[in-house]
C-alpha cells in the first residue's frame, strides 16, 4: 500500500461504563484530569494524523465539548471533531467514518485505554505502511481454557492465542468495505469485522500498559500507570 495522504484517529467513547458501577470510566479523573484526555493528547501529538473524531454518547456530548475546549490548545481544536455514537461499538465506528469517509488510512481506539503511548501508535502508522490492517497483542503468559457451564471442557494452546488492543489501524478500502458491506453481524472489535471482510491481519507487540479501563477494581490498579 502507498504511504497514507490523510490519517484519521478514531477514538470511542459512547459505551455506557455498565461495569463501573455508576463511575463513567473516560470521565473519571486521573491527576486532575478526565481519562478521556490522556488518549486525545496523545494522538494530538502526533503531527501526521490530521483529524481526531471522539465518538461520546449522547448524556456526555455536551461535557465532553466542555473538556476539549477547556483543555486543548486553540489552534488544535480544529483538527478534533466530537460526535455521537450508535448503539453498539461497530456503530459508533460507522458514524465517525461517515463523517471523515475519504480518508487514506484511520486508527481506531478506544477512549478507555487512556495509557496508550506513542511510541505504539507510530509503530501501528508504520506497519500500514506495508499493510492493510495491523492490531496490536499482547501474549498470553496464563494457561489457556475453554468453560462451559462453569467446566473447564478443553485446554488451550495459548501459544497460538494473544489479547487484541487498540489502536487499530486498517487502510481507508479494507475499514470501508468492512463497515459498508460486512455489518450484518456483532463484532467485538474492528479487526473481527475486517477479517470478515477477507482482509489479512498483521500484528505487533501491543504493551503492557495500554489496559482497558473496564471496572473499577481496573481503576484503583492502573490508574497508577499513568
Amino acid at each position: 500500500m502507498k504511504s497514507s495522504k490523510s490519517l484519521i484517529a478514531i477514538i470511542l467513547g459512547a459505551g455506557q461504563s455498565k461495569r463501573m458501577q455508576g463511575i463513567d470510566k473516560i470521565l473519571h479523573e486521573f491527576q486532575n484530569q478526565p481519562l478521556i484526555l490522556y488518549s486525545v493528547k496523545q494522538f494530538l501529538s502526533i503531527k501526521k494524523i490530521k483529524k481526531i473524531v471522539i465518538v461520546t454518547n449522547k448524556v456526555n456530548f455536551q461535557t465532553i465539548n466542555d473538556i476539549v475546549n477547556k483543555n486543548i490548545n486553540n489552534k488544535l481544536l480544529k483538527n478534533i471533531k466530537i460526535i455521537e455514537g450508535g448503539l453498539r461499538r461497530q456503530d459508533s465506528v460507522k458514524n465517525a467514518l461517515n463523517c471523515l469517509p475519504e480518508a487514506d488510512q484511520y486508527l481506531i481506539h478506544d477512549g478507555a485505554r487512556p495509557f496508550v503511548s506513542k511510541k505504539l501508535i507510530e509503530n501501528i502508522i508504520n506497519s500500514l505502511c506495508k499493510y492493510d490492517a495491523v492490531v496490536p497483542i499482547i501474549n498470553i503468559s496464563d494457561s489457556l481454557k475453554k468453560i462451559k457451564s462453569g467446566e473447564i471442557i478443553e485446554n488451550l494452546d495459548k501459544d497460538t492465542h494473544a489479547l487484541a488492543q487498540t489502536p487499530q489501524g486498517f487502510s481507508g478500502e479494507s475499514i470501508r468495505n468492512a463497515f459498508y458491506n460486512h455489518n450484518d453481524k456483532n463484532y467485538s472489535d474492528c479487526s473481527s469485522m475486517v477479517f470478515a471482510a477477507g482482509y489479512k491481519i498483521h500484528t505487533i507487540q501491543g504493551e503492557s500498559k495500554n489496559i482497558k479501563i473496564t471496572t473499577q477494581d481496573d481503576l484503583s490498579k492502573n490508574t497508577k500507570l499513568g
